[in-house]
């Protein structure tokens, strides 16, 4: 599942903290839907703490921060107590936080490239 964020501004930390909440509740309700989440965007955020982005802790924030459409739930309190630790820690591992740029767009192989590729692997047997 991927989450891309094409802008810069304020509002991407959240985003993210949204996007974690859809990941929580994809993984808690239907894993077989996805296994790997990207929050691709091509502004940096939250730079203070980006290297905790992927942290339990922060992941539980952002499920907090979206209690009420993920637990149905106005007190925070209430809502720690709702968080499935174990699925946390699992989701923890399946996330991935990608800042690109424009340039890298630019890095695409030529069609003349790939047809030499293609040609080849044909001439090889590899297709």
């Amino acid at each position: 599942m991927a989450e891309v964020k094409n802008y810069s501004g304020d509002s991407l930390g959240n985003d993210y903290d949204d996007f974690l909440a859809k990941c929580y509740l994809t993984w808690r309700e239907n894993a077989r839907w996805a296994n790997q989440f990207m929050f691709l965007t091509w502004h940096p955020f939250r730079i203070k703490s980006w290297t905790q982005l992927r942290d339990p802790d922060a992941i539980a924030k952002g499920c907090i921060a979206n209690r009420r459409r993920l637990f149905g739930i106005e007190d925070e309190v209430e809502a720690q107590a709702h968080i499935d630790t174990s699925l946390i820690n699992e989701l923890k591992d399946r996330l991935w936080v990608v800042v690109l740029s424009e340039k890298q767009e630019q890095l695409l192989i030529s069609d003349q490239d790939r047809a030499l590729i293609v040609s080849s692997r044909i001439e090889k047997g590899l297709m």
